[in-house]
């Protein structure tokens, strides 16, 4: 969530080198901010809807790996998906042979301690939906494509266990470090509690999706710290080498 394609370019990287076509969604990250303010997630839906099917043409695939950071797995969750979404309808399942989750809050409360502006879609069935579906995209997709879903996709949720969410109290007492007083903040908001293990955004209880292979990278964080090399994030190449044998 509002991260731009330029961050997975090592990711990308380190799949090409192992032998993989890939394509990065061409995401910027000023697209995000009308989600913000009540806009819905159809700008990232279409991207990813020509992305893929610019990848089948150019691999002669009929269906490809879908590796998805953060928000983008459960929008990918939505792309699969074959109800009216905002006034388009995606059904992307048939294109996509494994959807591989890094550190998705799937079930997150969205609890933010900024709020959160109720979404303003159109075209969608209102007698399947509630009011909290209608304001968010996220519970959307869990309302009409709980667990994993399609029948036909492989599903993987992965996520790093790297840091515990401590308080701020705590670090006042000489316990954890600034990281871990945003991690709580993060978990708390995602989970209801903060002092868990997580990337160090996503708590690993939020980033389990029901029914899905459920993988804990250890010592993995949600993003690049670029002060410290030593710190792994889900694009490092011996994170990437662990999503081998669940890309066809």
């Amino acid at each position: 969530f509002l991260l731009g394609a330029d961050l997975y370019q090592g990711l990308q990287d380190n799949l090409a080198t192992l032998g993989y076509d890939v394509s990065t969604v061409p995401i910027r990250s000023p697209e995000w901010t009308p989600t913000l303010l009540g806009g819905s997630f159809s700008f990232y839906l279409e991207k990813l809807e020509a992305t893929i099917a610019a990848a089948r043409a150019r691999t002669s695939s009929e269906k490809v790996n879908l590796v998805a950071h953060s928000a983008g797995g459960w929008i990918a969750r939505i792309f699969l998906g074959d109800k009216v979404y905002d006034g388009r309808v995606y059904n992307g399942a048939d294109a996509v042979a494994t959807l591989v989750t890094l550190g998705t809050p799937h079930t997150s409360l969205e609890q933010y301690p900024f709020g959160r502006v109720a979404e303003k879609r159109s075209g969608e069935s209102d007698e399947e939906l509630d009011d909290v579906a209608r304001g968010s995209s996220l519970q959307f997709a869990n309302k009409q494509y709980p667990g994993a879903f399609a029948p036909h996709v492989r599903y993987v949720s992965m996520c790093g266990k790297a840091i515990k969410g401590c308080q701020l109290s705590d670090l006042l007492q000489g316990n954890g470090d600034i990281a871990s007083v945003v991690a709580f903040n993060s978990y708390k908001a995602n989970y209801g509690e903060g002092a868990v293990w997580g990337d160090g955004v996503t708590p690993l209880q939020s980033a389990r999706l029901e029914g899905s292979e459920w993988v804990v990278l250890d010592g993995v964080r949600h993003t690049p710290v670029k002060q410290k090399s030593d710190v792994l994030w889900y694009g490092d190449a011996s994170v990437v080498e662990q999503l081998l044998e669940y890309l066809d």
